[in-house]
């Protein structure tokens, strides 16, 4: 957050707050005779809301610049300069502003202060594979087939920015990784997977996030490796 105030007033007070997803509009009652400014960057998910409250104090004029894309949920016919509590609604991801100017009885003081709002799409879960280590592969858009004994190494790509994770993977070694917490999970982003037997595989990767919160997505691919028996070596 950006903000200048020219002058500390005894007349009143300037105080902005931003809350997430809160949907009381109970705004709590402060009593300071200094002119203040908080601080409110805030993430949220797509199609939720963020408010935004102004506890300014002597204010004669109020201007709230919000993002084209963005509406006031809660304006139920008012002009939104009337408004010390705002709620915008974010339908598309992005990175964003809310700025509020207020000018105030004592002209000397001004308000000018800009929130950053960090919109986080939905979560679509999804991988990539970045090295397969083995003598011999096959890798299809549906199957990886290697000799027993490669390592296979996986990379969360997921959309979303999640920040939780849990992978299962029957026949590898780990045979499951992260859905402990998130600087465990974070560890296992990217993984490496050795296949040690023969046999036909699934790939299970789900992704979610914690803050703010997004619904898990799930990944499944069955039989996506296929472990074959390495030959015998050549021998004269």
């Amino acid at each position: 957050m950006k903000a200048y105030i020219n002058k500390i007033a005894t007349i009143g007070i300037v105080f902005l707050v931003i809350i997430a997803c809160q949907k009381d509009d109970a705004i709590p009652q402060y009593n300071f005779s200094d002119a203040i400014a908080t601080s409110g960057d805030k993430r949220i998910q797509r199609d939720d809301f963020a408010s935004f409250a102004d506890l300014s104090k002597g204010v004669i004029s109020r201007t709230w610049t919000i993002p084209q894309s963005a509406s006031i949920i809660n304006l139920e016919g008012r002009d939104p300069s009337e408004m010390d509590l705002i709620q915008v609604l974010f339908v598309e991801p992005g990175q964003f502003e809310v700025n509020l100017k207020d000018e105030f009885i004592d002209s000397a003081v001004e308000l000018d202060t800009t929130f950053n709002v960090t919109v986080l799409d939905y979560i679509q879960t999804n991988f990539d594979v970045i090295s397969i280590d083995s003598d011999f592969y096959e890798e299809t858009p549906t199957q990886i087939t290697m000799y027993e004994g490669g390592t296979i190494t996986f990379q969360d790509v997921s959309l979303g920015n999640p920040n939780r994770r849990k992978w299962t993977l029957p026949g590898g070694d780990p045979s499951s990784a992260g859905g402990i917490s998130i600087e465990e999970d974070d560890q296992v982003s990217t993984i490496a997977v050795n296949y040690a037997t023969t046999g036909t595989y699934d790939v299970e990767l789900i992704s979610w996030r914690q803050y703010p919160e997004g619904a898990a997505d799930t990944l499944r691919i069955p039989n996506y490796i296929n472990i074959v028996e390495a030959p015998e070596p050549y021998q004269l």
